[in-house]
C-alpha cells in the first residue's frame, strides 16, 4: 500500500504536501517550545527527511499562494534543529537539496 508520500510528489503537489506536512508536525508537538522532540522529527527521522525533501524541491510559483504556513513549518525546523544543537548541519542538508533539485530542474528544462 502507497503512503501519501509517495502519491503526492512534493514538486508537483507542493500545497496538499505542505498541509499535510503541518498537519502531522502539528499532531507531534506537544508543546511550542519543543523540549522534547519526537522521534519522528529529530534529524534522521520518518517525517524530519519528508520535511527536507519537501524543503529542498517544492514548487515557488504554488508555495507563494501558502507562504504563511511555509514559514511557519521553517520556523517549527529551525526550533527543532536548534533544540537538538544541530542548526548548521540541518540548514546545510535543507540547502543541499534545494541546489540539487535546481540543478536538475534546470537540466531537463534546458535546450543545451
Amino acid at each position: 500500500m502507497l503512503t501519501w508520500s509517495q502519491i503526492l510528489p512534493p514538486d508537483v503537489h507542493s500545497i496538499s504536501y505542505l498541509y499535510i506536512l503541518m498537519t502531522r508536525v502539528s499532531a507531534l508537538q506537544q508543546s511550542k517550545s519543543w523540549k522534547i522532540v519526537p522521534p519522528q522529527l529529530q534529524p534522521d527521522g520518518e517525517l524530519w527527511g519528508l520535511i527536507v525533501t519537501f524543503l529542498g524541491c517544492f514548487d515557488a510559483i504554488q508555495i507563494r499562494y501558502v507562504g504563511e504556513q511555509l514559514t511557519t513549518l521553517v520556523e517549527h525546523v529551525a526550533t527543532i534543529a536548534s533544540a537538538q544543537g544541530m542548526v548548521c548541519e540541518c540548514l546545510w542538508r535543507v540547502f543541499c537539496r534545494r541546489m540539487c533539485a535546481r540543478t536538475l530542474t534546470h537540466a531537463r528544462t534546458s535546450p543545451f
